[in-house]
């Protein structure tokens, strides 16, 4: 055992496991053989046979340890759930194990629904996802309240806490607890976490990978560049680090950087599918059809049941690929996978009143407003039909809808006001003009304010 063991030492595993198969030739019951030997097949990629040591050596010696190290192989072959109770058992048999705390909390969070977009960005940590801008979407609010969040996640906290109580220098817990406030609104303290994870480890690429994420979430954006470049200068191989740089920079709207950050990304894990996915909206930016439309395929690739990939690729197609039946086959497929997306209805209907088939559309319409009869696009579309036909009367009624929910949109009035002139209210025309020009003044759209001017100018 001593030669492997040496072996080991040298980073020679391949070595090391040749000597470890000739101990246990001769004693095939030496349980620490197998969990050496099953580490070492685990640092080669050899999951499947990483595992069968550890099966082998927890038969005969079932220690924390054990769990631990086969738990971790459980979730590196995606199987949370015996993972986690792997880690479970670690903690039982050896309740003073801080790296099992800080497993169980983490797969935890991957078990967790509402974790599970947070989770599976990939790499050794949770990776705090950053909030919308106008390159990309996520699942997270725009101001994320602070929330005591779900029993799992709850249970990670608390894992995290034993963990840091029981080894006060352990970063990796600070990390993970880090991220997972800030998921739950309590960016302060996650920032303190990261903070204290680079003072124990100055070279924690992930601590300055998710203390970026979370000042840009708080809008820092020149803290968060600086922290994902340097999360990048300490570990080139981090895709996400990449992915993260990318979406800052997309929406500061530098979208040949942002590209050149996904491009990489998806070069390191060629599965990553917001990285397509990010990029693809970038393109989109940038009046490039054609390569957004594949990078939604590639999305659809990886997540053939993803309905909103398939009303984003359908958006493209319809806005800026001249593709209207393309763009109806995709709302049609988003549809078909979740019935109730009232936005694929409503963008279905516009596509459908672009082709002139009024009849389908007001379907659509008709089954959107059953699903959301709020939905203020549906009465705009439904407002530019009834504009296209000349009910002008139908088409105020439904802006008067759409007013209510966006009082200060100054294009908004000027379209009513141009419908009440044309259903003869020259008081109400008026009016809107009135009300349009003094937001146009108060945002400081000249050129705009200036077209109201003209028009009342008209009417009076």
């Amino acid at each position: 055992k001593r030669q492997a063991l040496d072996a080991i030492d040298d980073g020679d595993d391949a070595e090391a496991i040749a000597v470890l198969n000739i101990v246990l030739d001769v004693n095939p019951d030496y349980a620490p053989a197998y969990v050496e030997r099953g580490q070492a097949q685990l640092r080669l990629g050899n999951l499947d046979r990483a595992l069968a040591d550890l099966n082998r050596a927890i038969a005969q010696s079932p220690t924390g340890d054990v769990y631990l190290i086969r738990g971790d192989i459980y979730y590196q072959l995606g199987d949370w759930v015996s993972a986690y109770a792997d880690f479970d058992t670690a903690i039982a048999l050896r309740p003073n194990l801080a790296p099992a705390y800080v497993y169980r909390g983490f797969v935890g969070a991957l078990l967790d629904e509402e974790l599970q977009p947070v989770a599976a960005s990939g790499g050794n940590a949770l990776s705090l996802p950053l909030q919308p801008s106008s390159a990309a979407e996520t699942t997270l609010p725009i101001a994320a309240p602070v929330t005591e969040g779900t029993i799992a996640q709850q249970q990670a906290r608390d894992d995290f806490d034993t963990a840091i109580r029981l080894d006060p220098n352990y970063a990796e817990a600070y990390l993970h607890r880090g991220v997972l406030r800030s998921v739950q609104g309590a960016t302060e303290l996650a920032i303190a976490d990261f903070n204290q994870a680079l003072a124990l480890a100055p070279d924690y690429a992930e601590a300055y990978l998710n203390r970026g994420s979370a000042s840009f979430n708080r809008g820092q954006t020149i803290p968060a560049l600086t922290d994902m470049t340097t999360a990048i200068d300490l570990d080139a191989t981090l895709a996400t680090a990449y992915f993260n740089r990318g979406y800052v920079l997309a929406s500061e709207r530098y979208f040949t950087e942002a590209i050149a950050d996904f491009n990489r990304a998806i070069a390191l894990e060629p599965q990553f599918a917001e990285a397509y996915l990010n990029r693809a909206f970038v393109y989109g930016q940038l009046d490039n059809a054609a390569a957004a439309i594949t990078d939604f395929g590639k999305v659809l690739e990886l997540r053939p049941r993803d309905a909103r990939v398939y009303v984003l690729r359908g958006d493209i197609r319809y806005e800026l690929g001249n593709d209207i039946d393309g763009a109806i086959v995709d709302y049609t497929e988003a549809l078909s996978l979740d019935p109730t997306l009232v936005n694929a209805y409503i963008r279905r209907a516009n596509a459908w009143l672009t082709l002139g088939n009024s009849t389908a559309a007001q379907v659509d319409l008709e089954r959107a407003f059953q699903l959301d009869p709020t939905a203020t696009a549906a009465y705009e579309v439904r407002a530019e039909y009834y504009i296209a036909i000349g009910n002008y009367a139908a088409a105020v009624s439904d802006y008067n809808q759409i007013i209510a929910a966006s009082p200060l949109d100054p294009d908004l009035y000027y379209r009513r006001a141009i419908m009440q002139a044309g259903v003869g209210n020259r008081v109400g025309a008026i009016a809107d003009f009135q009300r349009a020009a003094e937001i146009y003044l108060q945002f400081g759209q000249a050129e705009e304010y200036r077209m109201v001017l003209a028009e009342l100018r008209h009417l009076r």
